[in-house]
């Protein structure tokens, strides 16, 4: 998919790119075989991940523009959702990044619309294939991983301008960024133990990034730890009123727009040295999730915990 922008190409309509996704999803129920597509796996040109239902697709869930010279800005776009990480959203991010390297662009801005950054994966998406299946609850997790180390190896420096809920899969996303500017209502946690799942898919990307004991804490408090609490763990870099948060990502892209983009990302390569783990670790992180995810307990507490969303 291209990046698109302003000043360039307009992307499909919504119609067309409905008619397409449908057709699409048409096939992937189909038991054929189609060349290199075994649709009978829904393993597409050799991805054995699988294509969501068309409705997810109805409404943009990432949006892209380019609010200064050198600057993009990435911003999670389902503020009804507490801008979850639905399947379409990560495919759509992990797309971005991945052709961010060619870009011109110096800095990226990652942020959330609505009231909150990002609530970290979508439990409800997740679940919807049901434990026989499980093709979504592993591919949207391995997929989180990939996100997460895309971002520290990009060479355009990343701010994460989080406010609200900053949680699980969200709160890595503000974590691996290289400058995180939070307003008043952030908070950042990892409530894996809540739900009885595994911490290890995230572990390999925090524990680079947090003392053991800060690691703990943030896993031991349900509902996380506040912005003061998080800028003395070295979560979050600058501080601003949730009003100015916009404002001051911009202030602070525009100031380093004047270093070549060839100085930051060396330096973002040597300081990221010791923060990107091994591609075993995060196997094996993966590995024991998948286990957690498939017990009974973890799918009574998710079950339990979604009955409560919707309850509101």
């Amino acid at each position: 998919m291209i990046l698109y922008k302003s000043r360039e190409i307009s992307p499909p309509n919504s119609t067309e790119m409905t008619l397409f996704l449908k057709i699409l999803w048409a096939i992937s129920l189909e038991s054929v075989n189609l060349g290199n597509i075994n649709t009978r796996k829904n393993q597409f040109f050799g991805c054995s991940r699988p294509l969501p239902p068309p409705d997810v697709f109805m409404s943009d869930p990432l949006l892209t523009d380019y609010p200064l010279p050198g600057v993009v800005r990435i911003t999670l776009n389902r503020p009804n959702r507490c801008n979850a990480l639905s399947w379409e959203l990560l495919v759509r991010l992990q797309e971005i990044l991945s052709q961010l390297p060619e870009q011109e662009e110096k800095v990226v801005i990652l942020r959330g619309a609505g009231k909150h950054f990002c609530s970290g994966l979508d439990l409800a998406q997740a679940s919807s294939a049901g434990i026989e299946d499980g093709s979504l609850a592993y591919a949207m997790p391995e997929l989180v991983t990939e996100i997460l180390r895309a971002i520290l190896t990009l060479p355009q420096t990343v701010i994460a301008a989080v406010h609200g809920a900053a949680i699980g899969g969200g709160g890595a996303l503000a974590a691996v960024s290289d400058y995180v500017i939070a307003g008043e209502s952030a908070r950042i946690g990892f409530p894996e133990l809540w739900h009885a799942l595994d911490c290890s898919l995230l572990y390999p990307f925090l524990r680079r990034r947090l003392s053991a004991s800060a690691l703990k804490a943030l896993h031991l408090r349900r509902d996380g730890i506040d912005r003061p609490e998080a800028f003395c763990l070295g979560l979050v870099h600058e501080c601003a009123a949730d009003e100015e948060l916009d404002a001051s990502a911009l202030a602070r892209a525009e100031s380093l727009s004047v270093i070549e983009k060839a100085d930051l990302a060396e330096m973002k390569k040597k300081a990221n040295a010791d923060l990107l783990p091994p591609e075993e670790e995060i196997r094996l992180g993966l590995a024991a999730h998948w286990q957690s995810w498939k017990s009974p307990q973890v799918q009574q507490r998710i079950r339990a915990f979604l009955d409560r969303t919707k309850r509101g």
